[in-house]
């Protein structure tokens, strides 16, 4: 019978290592609960990657689709995908009709989005 190594020790059947596995998610669930969020830097990452978006869209100017945006930032689609739904959901951003057709939406940042921006550049 093939052993486990765990966190807890070891384990010797399946049923051993679903105990452990449990146990060790319960311990992450009451830290997360003692700390007042689900997970430890979510709020943070998101607000930095949002702000990132802001900044490069600033910076290449407006009407830029996410194409760009991730030769730009040099990330993966899905990590600008992701990151722009979370600017748009925030009201930051918003996908404007591109002229060339349906395919390129055209990222623009709304009035909102500008007093951040506005704020980033104070505080810099």
């Amino acid at each position: 019978m093939q052993a486990y190594i765990t966190k807890y020790g070891r384990s010797n059947d399946l049923g051993d290592w679903r105990t452990n596995r449990q146990r060790y998610n319960d311990e992450r669930n009451a830290e997360q609960r003692t700390s007042g969020s689900s997970s430890s830097d979510t709020g943070r990452w998101s607000k930095q990657a949002t702000e990132k978006i802001l900044r490069a869209i600033y910076e290449m100017g407006e009407g830029v689709n996410q194409a760009q945006l991730r030769r730009h930032l040099d990330i993966s689609s899905g990590g600008v995908s992701k990151r722009v739904s979370i600017a748009t959901k925030a009201g930051l951003v918003e996908n404007g009709g591109s002229d060339t057709g349906r395919r390129g939406q055209a990222l623009r940042i709304t009035n909102r989005g500008r007093t951040i921006i506005g704020a980033m550049q104070e505080a810099a």
